[in-house]
């Protein structure tokens, strides 16, 4: 038996492909909410966005072909700029791989403020320390990165010096010391410490106060990490208990110098590629 069959025209095709083509952009438009970018860099693409009340979550896609260990991003553009600094150095993840996703959050108040709905891909660090973007960002992560790392490795050094048999845990605080509160200080508590081919002279020449302020952010946060683990163990018992799976100060102390251990190894691994360096 015969089917009868219409032909399509060209024109009827050429609408539905287009058509088609339209439809597809209307969707990829729907899924940003009207959401644009500045691009520093095209490793890192806005690839969805959800109003979640309270919070606005912007998904960034790696369309690079090697991995991100720090990005950094702003928002809104102008007077009122709210950055955004992540660094997967010290979060156990290799980075953000090729095809993977960034979610970013920002706050009702920022997004409020954010009436162009703009969003600035300001730079990326990847892992083989090649770096893309704005290089005062860039420059930025790196002095951060620098901070934490030598005060990561500072303070390896005094649990290494401390045997958990005799701890006094107020003795190996007041070693790890308070917060600096000024770059000044930071830098004078390091310049004792190094790890191959990184020092406190290793800080960006030109950084200038931005990258002074990372530097001792990157300081004061790996501080204030030890210091609530500092807390944490004057909460435990001293001695061991009757139950051999219950924590003590000692058992934990040995569990924290591990911890420790193996970040100064990621660190030594790194060397020079801790750094973003601007390769074009």
């Amino acid at each position: 038996m015969l089917t009868r069959y219409h032909r399509p025209c060209i024109a009827t095709l050429v609408f539905l492909i287009t058509g088609g083509q339209f439809a597809s952009r209307l969707a990829a438009q729907d899924l940003l909410r009207g959401w644009t970018t500045n691009q520093g860099t095209d490793a890192l693409v806005l690839s969805k966005v959800r109003e979640d009340w309270p919070s606005t979550t912007l998904s960034l896609r790696n369309t690079s072909s090697k991995s991100i260990t720090a990005i950094a991003a702003s928002s809104p553009p102008g007077v009122d700029t709210y950055h955004h600094f992540y660094d997967y150095l010290d979060s156990g993840s290799a980075g953000l791989g090729p095809g993977e996703t960034y979610n970013l959050r920002i706050s009702p108040e920022e997004a409020s403020l954010n009436a162009h709905h703009v969003l600035n891909v300001d730079a990326v660090i990847f892992a083989d320390g090649s770096a893309e973007g704005s290089r005062p960002d860039i420059d930025f992560m790196n002095a951060m990165r620098l901070g934490r790392v030598l005060e990561t490795e500072r303070i390896r050094g005094h649990l290494a010096r401390t045997d958990e048999r005799f701890l006094d845990v107020d003795k190996l605080a007041e070693s790890i010391g308070v917060l600096p509160n000024s770059p000044e200080d930071a830098f004078a508590s390091l310049s004792d410490v190094s790890l191959p081919d990184l020092s406190v002279a290793d800080f960006p020449p030109n950084g200038g106060a931005k990258s002074l302020r990372a530097f001792l952010g990157g300081v004061r946060n790996a501080r204030q990490e030890a210091l609530w683990k500092m807390e944490e163990l004057r909460k435990l018992p001293a001695k061991t208990p009757a139950g051999p799976d219950v924590r003590t100060q000692s058992t934990s102390l040995l569990a924290l110098k591990r911890t420790y251990e193996a970040k100064s190894g990621v660190y030594r691994g790194l060397g020079r590629k801790v750094f973003g360096r601007v390769t074009k």
